[in-house]
């Protein structure tokens, strides 16, 4: 799919706000793009939180399933997608990389062996 061709995050929330999906318009609304997925998602600052605004949770934000927090902060998703060698960004591939609440865990299991299969080490991690 070409992603010229596909809605921009402001008309994806629109689309919801007329879906009556009034949460998910808010997120895509207030959202700010770190990058755009060919299939019509996005990788995303959240606006809609009160947290530190110098270092805003990230979300995944998806046109057709839920939108979910993949981060805590913007530097944690940089972290943690480091050590994921750039994976995706598609949710499908980042899935087998997220904890029990949806956030990407540098440290998981699955973390090690994707970098062992890649020949890479797993070195110890920043906390």
């Amino acid at each position: 799919m070409d992603a010229r061709a596909s809605p921009s995050r402001a008309e994806w929330a629109k689309v919801f706000l007329t879906a009556h999906d009034t949460d998910k318009a808010d997120e895509w609304e207030e959202a700010l793009p770190v990058t755009a997925i060919a299939n019509g998602d996005y990788i995303a600052l959240d606006g809609t939180t009160a947290r530190d605004p110098d270092d805003p949770p990230v979300l995944y934000l998806s046109h057709d399933a839920e939108n979910v927090q993949l981060a805590d902060s913007f530097t944690a998703f940089l972290r943690t997608w480091e050590r994921l060698c750039y994976l995706g960004p598609e949710i499908w591939l980042l899935d087998r990389f997220r904890d029990d609440d949806g956030l990407l865990d540098p440290d998981s299991r699955a973390v090690d062996q994707l970098r062992q299969l890649l020949g890479l080490p797993n070195v110890e991690r920043e906390r």
